[in-house]
């Protein structure tokens, strides 16, 4: 779900989870569209699953941070355009 605090902002994202295992690889790539004139900085925060260890894998195009059980990374989004941002996740349960 992308929820948008800003109605100058749309937002989407596309998961694409691993298989149940003790290992697994869960891909995220989130597209945000600015609507407005003017350059936005945008937070894109991802709830992250239970597990021993959380690891990023993959980031594009910057390295997100994870802290409280969530995964964070700041895109900057120039008006009129459109961002993307990918970031894979490997969960050891």
């Amino acid at each position: 779900m992308v929820r948008c605090l800003d109605d100058q902002l749309r937002g989407r994202a596309e998961h694409w989870p691993g298989p149940p295992a003790e290992t697994v690889i869960d891909k995220v790539t989130v597209s945000i569209a600015n609507t407005g004139a003017t350059m936005r900085e945008v937070w894109i925060e991802e709830p992250l699953e239970p597990a021993r260890r959380r690891t990023v894998v993959r980031a594009w195009p910057s390295e997100p941070t994870i802290a409280n059980h969530r995964l964070r990374m700041k895109l900057t989004v120039p008006g009129g355009k459109i961002e993307r941002a990918r970031f894979e996740i490997l969960y050891e349960r």
